[in-house]
């Protein structure tokens, strides 16, 4: 339900921004007053967290592609087509059919963007300290507005090491703990 891109959005998972809505699903004050009406019914309000991945027009994207090093940091970007092709060997690509690989290559950085869904998610980059510290900050927000439960989505491909699939790696599960410290 949060804002995506019109057209590529893989059904709303790519995440434009985590603090709007879907504009033809209403505003972000909407979605507090459904959950404090829920809430007055005893119904719990659970949404998915995409946090795995950001769309490619999400502000860190676009402030990646400007050049912005700090958020280039935030994804895993890589001008070495040999480094790309040592990750992707070990891989499993998850949509075949629409294309190969995990990267996307992006004329704008000169470079690869780790893309393991589609080629308009960018994969956030957790082995960088600020990618987690501002994931939560978007969690904090959303549990904010009054959600009681938030689904990670896509857990088991939150971190990425060389040389393995990069699926449910023990550090991922040290992440998913992680975020679960800082709900409480």
């Amino acid at each position: 339900l949060f804002d995506c891109p019109k057209e590529e959005n893989d059904g709303g998972y790519a995440i434009s921004s985590y603090r709007k809505v879907q504009p033809r699903l209403g505003t972000i004050q909407d979605l507090k007053a459904v959950a404090s009406e829920f809430h007055k019914s005893g119904i719990h309000l659970v949404l998915d967290f995409v946090f795995n991945h950001t769309s490619c027009e999400h502000e860190w994207a676009k402030k990646a592609l400007a050049g912005d090093e700090k958020y280039k940091n935030f994804y895993y970007i890589y001008r070495d087509k040999e480094t790309v092709d040592k990750w992707n060997s070990t891989l499993r690509e998850i949509f075949p059919q629409v294309r190969r690989g995990s990267f996307t290559y992006r004329r704008e950085l000169d470079g690869w963007v780790w893309t393991t869904f589609n080629s308009y998610q960018w994969d956030l980059n957790y082995s960088n300290p600020e990618v987690f510290l501002a994931m939560a900050e978007e969690m904090l927000f959303i549990a904010n507005l009054g959600v009681d439960v938030l689904r990670l989505d896509a857990l088991a491909f939150v971190w990425k090491e060389m040389g393995t699939v990069c699926e449910s790696l023990p550090k991922a599960h040290t992440l998913i703990q992680a975020f679960e410290c800082v709900a409480k």
